[in-house]
C-alpha cells in the first residue's frame, strides 16, 4: 500500500487539483457518493458531478467508493484489504499508548535524526483541517546554536509577560475578567513562581526552559481558531510518533507566548504576520524512563 500520495511534479510535491471524475461502466449506481458529498447528485439511477466548483479535494469520494468508479487525485488508486485493516491497533493497544506518553523533559546529548523527524511530520500530515485546506506549516529547529539564540531571545520575553501577568492578576475583581479565573490561580500557584525559578537556574547555566533539547518543533497557521485546532492536533499527533520511537516530547507555552508576542521572535523564527504560533514542544531521544503509568482525574462531563 502507498502511503506517499503527492505527486513529485507538482509545485512542492502538493496534489494537482483536479475535479472528480466518474468511471461510468465501474459505477453501480449505490448513490453513496451523493448521500456524502454535495458535489454529486443522483436521480433515478444516474450519478452526476453537478457542483465541481464547491470540491474540497479532500479525496473521501475516491476512498468509500465500494466499486472504485470515482477518480481523484487525492485518493490512492490501491484499495485497502482486510489484512491492511488489521494492522490498525485495538482499542487496549491505542488506549495504552494515551496512558503511557509522558512529557519528557530530559534527552540524551544526541541528534535527533533527520529520518525520525521525517516520521514524526508524517503522522502530524494526516490531520483533519477545515475545508482540507491543509494550511498547518512546521518550523524544525535542530542547530545547536539556533536553539540556544532562541532560548536567550525567549527568556527575557516570558519573565516581562509574567511579571506584567503577576501585576494584573493582583487587581481584585478585574484579573479574573481579564486573565480568568484558571489563569490566575495556576499563576499564583504555579507561573509565577516556576518563572522566577527558571530565570534563577539559567543564570547559573541550568536550561530549565528547552533542558537542552536537540530539536525544537513549532506549528503555525492563520489566526483562526480553525488553525488553533488543526495545528494543536497535529502538534499531539507528531509527539505521539515520537513516543513510539523512544523520542520524548516537551509542549511549551512559554514559547508559543513569546513568539506571539514578541516580533522579533516572530520574525527570526519566520511566522508570516498573518500567522500565529499553534503549537511548540522540543523533542530528543528519552533520558530517563518511566517504570509506571499515572494517575489522571475522570472526564469532566455533562452528558445531554
Amino acid at each position: 500500500m502507498n502511503s506517499n500520495a503527492l505527486n513529485p511534479n507538482q509545485p512542492n510535491g502538493k496534489l494537482p487539483l483536479e475535479a472528480p471524475r466518474i468511471i461510468e461502466e465501474k459505477c453501480n449506481q449505490c448513490g453513496l457518493c451523493a448521500e456524502m458529498c454535495l458535489v454529486y447528485e443522483q436521480h433515478g439511477k444516474q450519478i452526476s458531478i453537478v457542483r465541481p466548483e464547491i470540491c474540497i479535494h479532500c479525496g473521501h469520494c475516491g476512498s468509500f467508493c465500494p466499486t472504485g468508479a470515482i477518480v481523484v487525485p487525492a485518493a490512492e488508486t490501491a484499495r485497502l484489504t482486510e489484512a491492511d485493516r488489521a494492522t490498525l491497533p485495538s482499542p487496549e493497544s491505542l488506549q495504552f499508548l494515551f496512558h503511557s506518553r509522558r512529557t519528557v523533559r530530559r534527552y540524551k546529548r544526541k541528534a535527533v535524526s533527520r529520518e525520525d523527524i521525517e516520521k514524526i511530520l508524517e503522522a502530524g500530515r494526516y490531520t483533519p483541517t477545515g475545508v482540507n485546506n491543509q494550511a498547518i506549516q512546521y518550523i524544525v529547529i535542530t542547530d545547536p546554536d539556533r536553539i540556544e539564540e532562541l532560548r536567550q531571545m525567549t527568556l527575557p520575553v516570558v519573565m516581562k509577560l509574567f511579571g506584567l501577568a503577576e501585576r494584573i492578576a493582583a487587581i481584585p475583581y478585574l484579573s479574573t475578567r481579564i486573565l480568568g479565573e484558571q489563569f490566575v490561580n495556576d499563576l499564583k500557584e504555579h507561573f509565577a513562581p516556576a518563572v522566577k525559578l527558571l530565570f534563577k537556574h539559567t543564570k547559573r547555566g541550568d536550561d530549565r526552559l528547552f533542558y537542552h533539547a536537540p530539536a525544537i518543533m513549532l506549528v503555525h497557521g492563520e489566526k483562526i481558531d480553525d488553525m488553533a485546532f488543526s495545528c494543536s492536533a497535529a502538534l499531539f499527533s507528531c509527539s505521539l510518533m515520537a513516543h513510539t520511537l523512544g523520542i520524548g516530547c516537551c509542549l511549551n507555552g512559554f514559547l508559543v507566548l513569546a513568539a506571539n508576542q514578541n516580533k522579533q521572535i516572530k520574525n527570526w523564527l519566520g511566522i508570516p504576520k498573518r500567522h500565529k504560533c499553534h503549537g511548540a514542544m522540543t523533542l530528543g531521544y528519552q533520558g530517563v524512563v518511566f517504570n509506571s503509568l499515572l494517575k489522571r482525574n475522570p472526564p469532566n462531563v455533562t452528558w445531554r
